[in-house]
């Protein structure tokens, strides 16, 4: 567990950059004159550089970065920089060109060696090959199960979507025996965007938001 590993550190970069130089003493507030973007795409990746030159001491064995398709290329000498050894430190970046929402760069470090993942153990063969026309490149092969059938409803209006959702955890829940706990909604947006915002039951179903 990760309570468990008092050496472990899980930021995002940006939260990593603005960490970094608060230990360093620099001021990582966004101040008026800079975009949104001028800050997190420029400001705050500089300031990470010049704030860890302070802090010699301030160095991680092991870089793990997930999503790394949100990155910018530069970003990764950035990231390079914070550990203890170029030659001997683990640098591992995990990424899904296809999830490229940002339009990044997807170049990676010149020395860095690629190791395609192409088995989805996430869901069923069925699902898989439903999803795998909206991917760009390789969609890879599914290791699950057939599955059963994807389906497909209609609903125009908030209001129509709650009495679909009602109506297929009736066919699971009610007619399927699938214990609730073992039921996921995912939504399109987040919870508070979506149409079940403010809905903490749908017919005779409560609903949890994660």
């Amino acid at each position: 567990k990760r309570e468990n590993l008092q050496q472990l550190t899980v930021l995002t970069f940006h939260d990593l950059c603005i960490r970094i130089a608060t230990e360093a003493g620099a001021d990582a507030r966004h101040k008026s004159g800079f975009s949104q973007d001028e800050y997190f795409n420029t400001i705050l990746p500089d300031l990470l550089l010049t704030s860890i030159e302070k802090l010699p001491e301030r160095r991680f064995d092991a870089i793990v970065v997930d999503e790394g398709q949100d990155l910018e290329p530069l970003w990764w000498y950035h990231l390079g920089s914070l550990l203890k050894s170029e030659q001997e430190g683990w640098f591992w970046i995990f990424r899904d060109t296809a999830q490229n929402l940002y339009n990044r760069e997807q170049n990676l470090p010149d020395d860095m060696e690629s190791y395609p993942l192409d088995q989805n153990v996430r869901n069923t063969k069925t699902i898989h090959e439903a999803a795998a026309p909206y991917a760009s490149g390789d969609a890879g092969y599914s290791r699950g199960p057939v599955g059963p059938e994807v389906r497909y409803e209609l609903a125009t209006t908030k209001r129509a979507v709650r009495t679909v959702v009602r109506k297929l955890l009736h066919e699971l829940v009610t007619d399927g025996g699938i214990p609730p706990e073992d039921i996921v909604l995912l939504t399109g947006k987040s919870v508070k965007n979506s149409s079940l915002a403010g809905h903490g039951r749908v017919g005779a179903f409560d609903l949890k938001p994660l």
